[in-house]
């Protein structure tokens, strides 16, 4: 982004961050109905904007690990002034079971590493779909605001160029993801359906 002036910048910035909420909520099975941004604001929008809390959790997670370029350790968790943080704390006090650790001796984590660890989680399930977040970001930087329908379209033919050798990658990495898309397949194209 060098050499870009910085309102450029910003709105870059956006519209990866939304780009990378509709990534998550297409792979989440939560479809959108808008995509857009605008400078450096953008939202997207649906008309069931939550699904289950571990939905929610993944998706409102996405646009900040976009913006930390898919890096868990690149998060200052003391100083980062993010929405989508604060939204994920709020989701992780209200519903416990999102820090329930299940192991030899089962237990509740804290809500701050409950949330390092999802975005952990977070970040591995989106570096393989970079290039699907870059292309869907590049579309709404030129157009401002996508359909539902056209955001859903642009994502199902990018999905295709994903590495299968990735997937397997992504069921041990985030076991978490593998939960929500229970009942989900994907087929040998790397198509979801």
């Amino acid at each position: 982004m060098k050499g870009m002036a910085a309102k450029d910048v910003r709105a870059s910035v956006a519209c990866r961050h939304e780009a990378a909420h509709a990534v998550m909520r297409y792979l989440v099975c939560l479809p959108s109905t808008n995509v857009s941004a605008a400078g450096a604001k953008g939202s997207v929008k649906a008309q069931a904007p939550g699904g289950e809390p571990l939905q929610a959790l993944y998706s409102t997670l996405a646009g900040v690990a976009a913006e930390a370029d898919y890096d868990p350790e690149a998060v200052n968790w003391a100083t980062s002034r993010f929405k989508g943080i604060d939204c994920a704390r709020e989701l992780l006090e209200s519903a416990m079971m999102l820090r329930f650790i299940a192991s030899a001796a089962p237990r509740f984590e804290s809500v701050q590493r409950s949330l390092q660890r999802h975005f952990r989680g977070v970040c591995h399930v989106l570096t393989p779909f970079r290039a699907v977040v870059e292309a869907l970001a590049v579309e709404l930087s030129a157009r401002g605001r996508l359909s539902g329908r056209s955001a859903a379209a642009l994502l199902t033919a990018r999905m295709r160029e994903v590495p299968k050798e990735e997937l397997p990658r992504l069921r041990r990495a985030s076991p978490e993801f593998w939960m929500i898309r229970e009942g989900f397949a994907v087929d040998q194209k790397g198509a979801t359906r």
